[in-house]
C-alpha cells in the first residue's frame, strides 16, 4: 500500500512540475588587447603596470565566478542522479503493483467463472427444494457482486498505475534534457575556464616585461 501511494504521489508530483533547466552561465570573460595597450602606454610604463594589475583583479573574479559555476553544476549533476533514482524506484514500484493487480483480475476473473457455472449446475439440480436452491444462489449472486466490486476497483487501479507511468515516463524525458543541458553546461564552462587560464597567463607573462622594463628604467 505504500508503494502504491508512493507511486502514485510521484506522479501527480511529476505532471504537475513545469520543465527545469540548468543555471545559465553568466560569465564575462575579460577583453584586452595587449597590442593596443603598448602603443598607449608606450610613455607610461607605470601606468601601463597599473593597468595591467587591473585586468588581473577582472580575472580574479572571473576565475571565482568560474569555481562557483562548478560547483553549481556540481550540485546540478547530484540533483540530476537523484532524480534518475527516485525514477528507477518508481517505475520498478510501477511495474511490480501492475503485475500484482493483474494476477489478482485472474484469480477474481477465475472466481467469478467458477460461481457462474455452480449457479449454472444449481439451477439443474430440479429435485432440490426450491428453497434450498434459491438461497444457494442468492448467496453465490452476493459473492459474484462483491468480487465484480473488487474487480472494479483493481481495473481503475490499473489506470492509475498507468497514469503514474506515463507520468514518470514525462519525468524521465525532462531529466534527459536536463541531462542535456548540464553535458552543454560543462563543455561551455571547460572552454570558459581554458581561455580564461590562457588569458591570464598571457597578462602574466605582460607583467614579467613590464616590471623588467621599469626596473631597468
Amino acid at each position: 500500500m505504500k508503494k502504491l501511494f508512493f507511486a502514485f504521489a510521484f506522479a501527480a508530483l511529476t505532471l504537475g512540475m513545469n520543465a527545469q533547466h540548468v543555471a545559465p552561465l553568466n560569465i564575462q570573460l575579460t577583453e584586452f588587447n595587449l597590442d593596443t595597450l603598448r602603443v598607449r602606454y608606450v610613455n607610461d610604463k607605470q601606468m601601463y603596470s597599473t593597468e595591467l594589475q587591473h585586468i588581473v583583479l577582472l580575472q580574479d573574479a572571473e576565475q571565482q565566478a568560474i569555481k562557483e559555476a562548478w560547483k553549481e553544476l556540481k550540485d546540478e549533476k547530484a540533483h540530476a542522479k537523484n532524480v534518475a533514482s527516485c525514477l528507477k524506484d518508481v517505475n520498478s514500484s510501477i511495474t511490480n503493483l501492475g503485475k500484482s493487480a493483474e494476477k489478482e483480475i485472474d484469480v477474481l476473473k477465475g472466481m467469478i467463472r467458477s460461481i457462474e457455472k455452480q449457479q449454472k449446475d444449481v439451477r439443474g439440480l430440479k429435485k432440490l427444494k426450491p428453497e434450498t436452491r434459491d438461497e444457494y444462489i442468492e448467496y453465490l449472486e452476493t459473492e459474484k457482486r462483491y468480487l465484480n466490486v473488487m474487480l472494479d476497483n483493481l481495473t481503475s487501479r490499473q489506470k492509475e498505475l498507468s497514469n503514474a507511468l506515463t507520468g514518470a515516463q514525462v519525468k524521465e524525458a525532462a531529466l534527459n534534457a536536463f541531462n542535456l543541458e548540464i553535458q552543454q553546461k560543462e563543455l561551455d564552462l571547460k572552454q570558459l575556464e581554458t581561455t580564461s587560464k590562457a588569458r591570464a597567463e598571457q597578462i602574466k607573462a605582460e607583467q614579467k616585461i613590464v616590471k623588467e622594463m621599469l626596473k631597468n628604467k
